[in-house]
């Protein structure tokens, strides 16, 4: 219940978005921030000199020493029952579904408001998934989903790469008319019009490679 008590752990390397995002949680009663961290290596170093873990760590991404990606791994490993939320100023295809994929329970942007954080916040405790609006707006047609091909689901895996769309082409050995092709059929299929909308469609229904 959102009446519970939250406990919260902060990685950012920026002291002022790190006491900005303490100060927002903290405005909340039933949040308690327990432990701000500089980079992932000082917080696995609190997580694992403590008997009382975070029940979510809010985690950047690109940190000194140790950076979110890793920090995701590793507390994936060894404290898979803490979520996760990341918040980060980088709005790339590829980082968000990898950090999606590689177990991240939600993503949002350090320019969302106080709002969309506290709603991140409880969506990733309570339901399990938060995407900021910015992004999320593209997964709105996953409930109905239609029926694709076998290349229609390569070139979705495709596209959670870092491969332009000329790569893609290259590895699926058609020409770039055909992934084209791939693209409109797929933007009116699922309502869906840039890669981050086909990444994280991709992410979320299990297609990413």
């Amino acid at each position: 219940m959102k009446n519970s008590s939250i406990s919260i752990a902060l990685a950012d390397d920026h002291t002022i978005v790190r006491a900005g995002t303490a100060a927002i949680i903290k405005s909340m009663s039933n949040l308690n921030v327990i432990v701000e961290a500089d980079n992932g290596q000082e917080l696995i170093n609190y997580l694992s000199n403590t008997n009382t873990l975070p029940d979510l760590v809010i985690l950047d991404v690109y940190m000194p020493v140790m950076n979110g990606y890793q920090t995701l791994t590793i507390l994936r490993q060894f404290w898979p029952q803490i979520k996760i939320l990341i918040l980060s100023t980088y709005n790339h295809d590829f980082l968000i579904a990898t950090m999606l994929r590689d177990g991240a329970n939600g993503y949002i942007f350090k320019s969302d408001s106080a709002e969309e954080l506290i709603e991140g916040i409880f969506d990733v405790m309570y339901k399990g998934f938060y995407m900021t609006r910015t992004p999320a707006k593209f997964l709105s047609s996953l409930s109905n989903l239609p029926r694709l091909t076998e290349q229609h689901k390569l070139f979705l895996q495709l596209c959670c790469t870092e491969l332009t769309y000329e790569g893609i082409a290259e590895v699926m050995k058609v020409k770039p008319r055909t992934i084209e092709g791939y693209r409109a059929t797929l933007s009116e299929m699922l309502r869906l019009h840039t890669r981050t909308g086909f990444v994280l469609f991709a992410t979320r229904n299990g297609l990413s490679l």
